[in-house]
């Protein structure tokens, strides 16, 4: 702590049966190092007195101070979490499967996934230390593709045609716009909007779909 006397310290002296603090001023004077004592501090422990030295040198930062905090952790949360409660709020895991088995929940962590953060599947699981989209999906442990997407994908291809049909009869109608991702690489899905497509679905107002693929 810098004075206008010269620099306030406290200086521990350890060697005695009980520590004693000295609180000194040093300056330098005819080219040598001189302290002036301006008071003693005893009846602390010498963890006490080591606590008051690092406040004299300001290194102690105040209870309730902002830089007090230090963020060992941070992970997303309120993108995956508004676009989950917007999923539900369209009926998007009802139209998925009507019983809600246990397959529709890393479908939506992943239509989701694919709204916030744009990537593969596998990318998507490696994503699970920086979000906590998997656990609001019900996923605790480490997401693994092969374990919680492939399987998921698999069961959500077997119902297409009746998530299809329940897709067009919630939000389209004659004369609305639809816009699609052409770019999947099986012969199979034929159909303009697959079930593969529907991975990623926003449903605006007055009936505008928009849906591209996983």
């Amino acid at each position: 702590m810098r004075t206008s006397h010269g620099r306030l310290h406290l200086e521990i002296q350890a060697s005695r049966r009980s520590p004693v603090g000295l609180l000194r001023t040093s300056f330098r004077e005819d080219g040598k190092m001189k302290h002036t004592q301006h008071g003693r501090i005893t009846g602390c422990t010498l963890e006490q007195l080591k606590i008051l030295q690092m406040a004299f040198r300001e290194q102690v930062v105040p209870q309730g101070d902002p830089d007090a905090f230090e963020i060992l952790e941070s992970r997303e949360y309120g993108a995956s979490y508004a676009v989950m409660a917007l999923a539900k709020q369209l009926g998007l895991p009802q139209c998925l499967s009507a019983r809600l088995a246990p397959w529709v929940k890393p479908v939506l962590a992943m239509i989701v996934g694919r709204l916030v953060f744009v990537g593969s599947k596998l990318s998507l699981c490696n994503q699970a230390a920086n979000t906590c989209l998997w656990e609001l999906n019900g996923v605790e442990e480490k997401p693994d593709v092969d374990v919680h997407c492939y399987p998921a994908l698999d069961q959500l291809l077997a119902r297409q045609r009746q998530i299809q049909k329940n897709l067009a009869r919630r939000h389209l109608a004659s004369g609305h716009l639809i816009l699609y991702d052409t770019s999947i690489y099986s012969k199979a899905l034929i159909a303009p909007v697959t079930s593969l497509n529907l991975a990623t679905i926003v449903i605006v107002r007055r009936g505008l779909s928009k849906l591209s693929s996983v």
